[in-house]
């Protein structure tokens, strides 16, 4: 064992440290690399929620296509034609032709009715056209 002189104390490192000791020191160094461990820890977390967030993402798309698949389905049977003659016949009361019936008119086709001239627009001249002086000049040209 060490021998003191009376009245001195023992030299302590950890008083010489001004901000609280040595027990301090290593306590904050302990934090400053548990601290530091966790970052890649973190990553890992931002990863797998990420992760987990893309898979619930894909289940809702597979949900939506599911959704889709079963509404073209039930279009493709609302347009089936089949269906349509059945709601004819049952809700509609409606029955299909028998037989099919020719009826000839003896009238002359439709033609434009005739109105008095005061009603009509007035009848605009058609301009012909002439053509510009640059194209004469060019037809005048003996090579062209």
């Amino acid at each position: 064992m060490a021998t003191t002189r009376a009245g001195t104390r023992p030299y302590r490192l950890w008083k010489a440290i001004p901000w609280g000791g040595l027990p301090t020191a290593i306590g904050l160094a302990a934090l400053v690399i548990g601290a530091a461990s966790l970052f890649p820890l973190s990553g890992l977390v931002k990863s797998l929620v990420s992760e987990s967030h893309a898979a619930q993402l894909q289940r809702e798309l597979l949900e939506w296509e599911t959704k889709l698949k079963e509404l073209e389905a039930h279009l493709a049977y609302l347009a089936s034609l089949q269906r349509i003659e059945k709601e004819a016949e049952e809700r509609l009361h409606m029955a299909p032709p028998q037989e099919t019936i020719y009826v000839r008119v003896d009238v002359p086709p439709f033609s434009i009715p005739t109105l008095p001239s005061r009603y009509l627009p007035p009848a605009t001249e058609v301009e012909e056209k002439s053509t510009p002086w640059w194209r004469k000049l060019i037809n005048s040209l003996p090579f062209w």
